[in-house]
């Protein structure tokens, strides 16, 4: 088995974070946390990018995974769910990144 890039093991964190949240307040995933789930290490856009990679294969086997009927359609509408709010809280982290970005070159 091949070791976790940090981009993985940031995405799976944060899939962790949201699947509990979406057991607790079960909802679409239209909503997610402002950050992506580290303890101490820095994102960036290239981290970013590599997650959103992470995401798209993982969409990819949810969307797979429908046409063969390998799960039943609960759990699967229920994971991706989850990744709609990992996709969201990406999206907020990128926005942050961005911003960073914008103010340090503005002084």
């Amino acid at each position: 088995m091949t070791k976790a890039t940090k981009a993985e093991r940031i995405f799976e964190a944060t899939r962790q974070d949201c699947r509990r949240h979406l057991k607790s307040w079960p909802g679409d995933g239209s909503i997610g946390f402002n950050a992506v789930s580290t303890e101490t290490e820095l994102v960036s856009q290239r981290t970013i990018n590599d997650m959103r990679k992470v995401l798209d294969r993982k969409l990819k086997e949810i969307e797979i995974s429908k046409k063969l009927n390998i799960s039943t359609p609960e759990k699967l509408d229920f994971d991706e769910a989850v990744l709609r709010m990992v996709e969201v809280t990406i999206n907020n982290e990128e926005r942050k990144v961005q911003e960073s970005k914008i103010a340090y070159l503005a002084e």
